[in-house]
C-alpha cells in the first residue's frame, strides 16, 4: 500500500508518481470520476469505491484483492464494534447531539448531516443525532461554510472538530489548535 500526492489547491492526481510506484492495483475514491480512472486504469488495473457506501467499498476491495472471505469477516467486526460503540455512546451521551466542523485556512464548515461521510456514519451506526443547524445545511447544498457570528447558536452537546490545511503534518495541529482557541475565547 503506497500513498501519492495529490495537488491540495487543484485536486489532481500527480500520475507520473503513481507510474512510478509500478502498482498492481489502484483503489480510488469515485469522486474523482472518469477521467481520472481511465488516466489510472492506463498505468494498473484500477477500482473506484464510493465511501459513501463503506460496506460495499470494502466488499469491492476485497475481492479485488482475491480474498471475498475477509472482507465479509471484517464487515461483521465493523458491524459488531460499532454495535458496542453505540451502546457505550448511549450511555455516556444521553441523547446529545454532535456536530462535525472542519477549520479550514479561510473559512469554518458545519458538515451536513445526510452528505458527509462521518455524519453518516454517526447517524446510521452509532445513532448519533446532530443538532438544528446542521438539519438545515442540508438546503444549502453548495457550501457548508458558518459564520463565527453563528458558532455560538450551533446548540450541540458534542462538537468534532477537523483541521483541513493539506498534507498532514505537525503544523497543521498548531494551526488548528490556535483557530479553536480564538473561537472559544469569541
Amino acid at each position: 500500500v503506497q500513498n501519492f500526492s495529490i495537488n491540495d489547491e487543484t485536486k489532481t492526481i500527480n500520475y507520473e508518481q503513481i507510474q512510478a510506484l509500478k502498482p498492481d492495483l489502484i483503489i480510488m475514491r469515485d469522486s474523482y470520476g472518469k477521467a481520472a480512472y481511465n488516466a489510472l486504469s492506463k498505468i494498473a488495473p484500477t477500482i473506484s469505491v464510493n465511501v459513501n457506501k463503506e460496506e460495499v467499498a470494502l466488499l469491492t476491495i476485497a475481492k479485488a484483492l482475491g480474498v471475498p472471505e475477509k472482507g465479509e469477516a471484517r464487515l461483521k467486526e465493523y458491524y459488531s464494534q460499532a454495535k458496542k460503540t453505540r451502546i457505550a455512546l448511549a450511555e455516556h451521551m444521553q441523547g446529545e447531539t454532535v456536530a462535525f466542523l472542519r477549520i479550514l485556512n479561510k473559512e469554518i464548515r458545519l458538515y451536513p448531516y445526510m452528505k458527509s461521510d462521518l455524519n453518516v456514519f454517526m447517524a446510521e451506526l452509532l445513532n448519533i443525532k446532530p443538532p438544528d443547524m446542521v438539519l438545515e445545511t442540508e438546503l444549502n447544498p453548495t457550501n457548508n461554510a458558518i459564520s463565527l457570528e453563528r458558532l455560538p447558536d450551533l446548540d450541540a452537546g458534542y462538537l468534532i472538530v477537523s483541521a483541513g490545511y493539506g498534507a498532514s503534518s505537525a503544523n497543521n495541529q498548531g494551526v488548528a489548535d490556535q483557530r479553536l482557541a480564538n473561537l472559544k475565547k469569541d
